[in-house]
């Protein structure tokens, strides 16, 4: 038995006969849909079939693994790829290296979600360098990196090199990234196969936090902003294997890079 509209009892339609038939209707009448014989399938909405419902295969049920989940095993073989959120109980994560001059240092700030604080204290050429110690994973013509972070302050004079570095010293040597300057009022690129390239995105650099990424192939690397695409280097590509690199610098005036969560793969 189904009812009309004002709740009364009618006997439009079809009557449901099986177990878990659910009455629905395919546009010119009222219908019953079978279920689909499969444990764990779920409902799903789909305007190419009569009723604009179908039986799905829940993507939960169908991987038994992490790796399972984000590849697909018959055509994909699974590359170097690492997480970072940087939550570790106050002291770097054993992964990372770190490089401090004068009076840098590197911490991990007690509460939740504040990351891992680069920081240059306030004397002149000091600098807060986070790197994997040229352990170099990451090929350089197929990977990227992405990360969470902000600056303090832009005042003053500063540099911030961030994404992929060869080795442990900024500004020098290959890689590739976001680059920040008390000299550019916007979000910069860089890239360098020995001699660097430098080009401005369109964003305006802030004290906010933005998500970073840096992509790199045997054409060009890219760097993105908040998920949308901001520079294109295509001159002075790094040639050689790169690592995670995050770096400040100063002339005198403190400045901090607080880093909250990188992820980097091979593509």
């Amino acid at each position: 038995m189904s009812f009309n509209g004002n709740l009364y009892e009618t006997d439009e339609g079809l009557e449901l006969t099986t177990k878990a038939q659910i009455h629905t209707h395919d546009s010119a009448s009222n219908t019953a849909l079978n279920v689909s014989g499969n444990n764990g399938y779920l409902l799903s909405e789909n305007s190419a079939t009569s009723t604009g419902l179908e039986w799905i295969a829940s993507p939960s049920s169908s991987a038994s693994s992490y790796i399972e989940s984000v590849y697909d095993l018959s055509t994909t073989v699974p590359k170097k790829h690492f997480v970072e959120f940087f939550s570790s109980n106050g002291t770097i994560p054993d992964r990372w290296s770190s490089s401090i001059g004068v009076s840098g240092s590197i911490t991990m700030p007690t509460g939740d979600n504040n990351g891992i604080l680069l920081n240059t204290g306030t004397t002149a050429n000091s600098y807060a360098r986070l790197h994997f110690n040229n352990v170099n994973n990451f090929a350089n013509d197929n990977a990227s990196i992405i990360f969470i972070g902000s600056l303090t302050s832009l005042a003053a004079n500063f540099e911030a090199y961030l994404g992929f570095n060869a080795g442990t010293t900024a500004g020098l040597g290959q890689g590739a990234g976001i680059y920040l300057t008390q000299s550019k009022a916007n979000i910069s690129s860089w890239s360098s196969g020995g001699a660097f390239t430098f080009t401005d995105s369109t964003v305006a650099a802030d004290t906010s936090d933005h998500v970073y990424q840096v992509t790199l192939s045997g054409a060009n690397v890219k760097t993105y902003i908040d998920g949308t695409l901001a520079t294109t280097i295509t001159t002075n590509l790094p040639s050689v294997d790169l690592q995670p690199f995050f770096a400040v610098n100063t002339s005198g005036t403190d400045r901090n890079f607080n880093l909250k969560y990188c992820e980097a793969w091979n593509i």
